[in-house]
């Protein structure tokens, strides 16, 4: 199920704020502030992504992660946006793997790439009678927050009041954090494009970190 929203591949090529009590949500409009916001209508559009992988060390908190961080690779790849919302990697453009760990290789090698797809996750909790909505903040940012569980994973997403994007989205596993990610937007001629991604895997102590840049649109 969690597959669906985002997905790690291997491929050759903090909350701040108050809650306010849940209550039964009609996500609609909600979910057609944001297609409308994010999705390009007529066709998809290509772009450039510098994707760093890092490993965080184990016994870095949160609040010491500065200095914590080891990269493991770098590489650029291109990727499309679709109609559905859905970004996604179609050509490597270049690789380095960087940790110790690892050989020091070109792109023949194997590499984490990153798909995400925000939006299908909020038209998954639009279709759950079960999901909720609360006013919340995220990054300063007053945000309407959604939650909802199906089959053992939960969802959460904090959407923008102010330009209809979706800044984080949280996938879990019971009470377990899969996914943690947090998204930054550029703006061309009215559509929101993604220009910085953030994801955390807590089990293992990955980040990746995807820059977006030379946008089609």
């Amino acid at each position: 199920m969690a597959a669906m929203f985002i997905c790690i591949a291997l491929t050759s090529s903090s909350v701040a704020g108050t809650y306010t009590n849940q209550i039964p949500v009609g996500l609609d409009d909600l979910l057609h502030r944001v297609e409308t916001a994010t999705i390009p209508v007529q066709k998809e559009y290509s772009m450039t992504v510098h994707q760093t992988v890092m490993q965080i060390q184990a016994a870095a908190s949160t609040a010491f992660l500065v200095g914590q961080q080891q990269p493991i690779e770098e590489e650029e790849f291109s990727a499309t946006c679709s109609t559905s919302g859905s970004v996604r990697a179609v050509k490597g453009l270049s690789a380095k793997r960087i940790s110790q760990r690892m050989n020091n290789s070109s792109s023949n090698g194997l590499h984490l790439i990153l798909t995400f797809n925000p939006v299908a996750a909020l038209r998954h909790l639009a279709a759950l009678k079960s999901s909720t909505i609360s006013a919340d903040v995220y990054d300063g940012v007053p945000c309407t927050k959604v939650s909802g569980t199906d089959k053992g994973f939960g969802f959460v997403l904090y959407v923008s009041k102010s330009d209809s994007t979706i800044r984080r989205q949280i996938i879990l596993k019971a009470t377990d954090t899969l996914f943690d990610s947090s998204f930054i937007y550029t703006n061309h001629s009215g559509l929101y494009a993604p220009l910085h991604v953030t994801t955390t895997k807590p089990a293992n102590g990955i980040q990746i970190i995807q820059d977006f840049s030379c946008h089609t649109l």
